[in-house]
């Protein structure tokens, strides 16, 4: 028994690495030479070709790292090393709580350090070369250490509160741990904006003047309550454009790039505000919230029949049952439903932006969007022609021809 298991987890992340790398190889190939006829007006040549180069360049380091990662892990499986970690730790720290959050506490650094060179040229040679960053290496090491202290407070808070109701409860903890989840994401929609976004951009009041006014007017006009309207500095990292609506209730906020100021005339500025507010219109928010409560329920369910598994840890090497393996393998095997999961979410995802998209062009201006759509995708150097199976299993808005093609039947 144990040896069938250890096989499958052994597949499972060989199939799940071998298809992320096939649906890149694929939407790699599936580029076209030249604009997709509908969109040759919208880039010139030389733009079009460094999109070209840009996904290129892109695909390239993810072929990489997915191949990195894959042997690094079945190296790691191989060897026995998470096992030999766990019995280490288990030498020094009896507490099991204590003990299981030192593993993943131990691995999730020694990830962090793995891949930061990854990280790096991506940033430094990738983006930096297509005109995209602009963190210098200080910021980015800031950054980096920020977002590392931030994540290991989070884990360690959370991992002793979800293990400790493991370790008390039992098998039926997942009741427990299911609300615990749902309650610190409706935290996150809280606190993003005020304390974690602050800790790696500045944020200002979007400043008086017909902008803001033309922002105020059209959502009044269909009683939409607002609280702030910001601006980021993202330029302070990057040059690519980006907007979103964050919060519930009427304490929600308007978040716009810097660079997306930059980037778009005052109309299509306010063409993409319709679109964010067309998500809260047609309660994609609650959907979102909906759809992380039933995904964590099913994760914490399935976790709950594995967790106390002896032939699980067994299966890795291990003499007895151990609470961090179970946990490692559980999410191993879980990769390839989780294929499956996001593949449905992302159906829904793309509909609901075509549904944000109509609901701009209906309460504000179609060709207004169409404008801003076009405009950023030239300046991200967004990939024209994706491969449909990438774009399934990869993409949360659909390929910008297809809302084009949606907003054209609007006007």
């Amino acid at each position: 028994m144990e040896s069938y298991l250890f096989h499958i987890i052994v597949f499972a992340l060989i199939a799940s690495t071998v298809w992320d790398i096939f649906l890149n190889w694929l939407n790699l190939r599936h580029t076209a030479i030249v604009p997709p006829a509908p969109l040759t007006s919208i880039y010139e040549a030389q733009g079009y070709a460094k999109s070209v180069r840009y996904l290129r360049a892109d695909t390239n380091l993810s072929f990489l790292s997915n191949t990195f990662n894959l042997a690094l892990l079945l190296g790691l499986l191989f060897s026995g090393a998470f096992v030999s970690l766990d019995t280490y730790l288990h030498s020094y720290i009896q507490h099991p709580v204590l003990h299981a959050l030192s593993f993943f506490l131990i691995i999730g650094t020694l990830n962090e350090l793995i891949f930061l060179p990854f990280c790096y040229y991506k940033t430094f040679h990738i983006e930096q070369a297509f005109g995209f960053n602009t963190m210098s290496l200080m910021q980015f090491f800031q950054n980096k250490i920020k977002a590392y202290v931030l994540m290991m407070l989070i884990a360690f808070l959370i991992g002793y509160i979800l293990l400790y109701i493991v370790l008390m409860i039992g098998p039926n903890f997942w009741y427990y741990s299911w609300a615990i989840i749902m309650g610190f994401i409706f935290f996150t929609q809280w606190a993003y904006l005020r304390f974690i976004l602050p800790l790696f951009n500045r944020l200002s009041p979007l400043k008086d003047g017909s902008l803001r006014q033309a922002i105020e007017d059209y959502v009044t006009k269909l009683d939409f309550d607002v609280a702030e309207i910001l601006v980021v500095n993202g330029s302070a990292q990057s040059t690519k454009a980006n907007a979103f609506f964050m919060g519930l209730g009427k304490r929600k906020r308007i978040v716009l790039y810097d660079t997306l100021l930059e980037t778009l005339k005052e109309q299509e500025i306010v063409a993409v505000v319709a679109h964010e507010l067309g998500h809260y219109k047609k309660r994609h928010v609650e959907w979102g919230l909906f759809k992380a409560f039933l995904r964590t329920g099913l994760m914490q369910f399935l976790l709950a029949t594995a967790i106390f598994s002896p032939a699980l840890s067994t299966s890795l090497g291990s003499p007895a049952m151990s609470l961090p393996l179970n946990i490692l393998g559980f999410f191993f095997l879980y990769q390839l439903l989780s294929l499956l999961l996001d593949g449905i979410e992302y159906a829904i995802m793309r509909r609901q932006e075509l549904e944000a998209d109509a609901y701009a062009a209906q309460t504000y201006c179609p060709k207004k969007l169409a404008s801003s759509l076009k405009k950023l995708a030239v300046h991200n150097l967004t990939n024209l022609s994706p491969h449909p199976l990438f774009v399934a299993f990869n993409h949360n808005h659909p390929p910008l021809l297809k809302r084009l093609e949606a907003l054209s039947k609007l006007k």
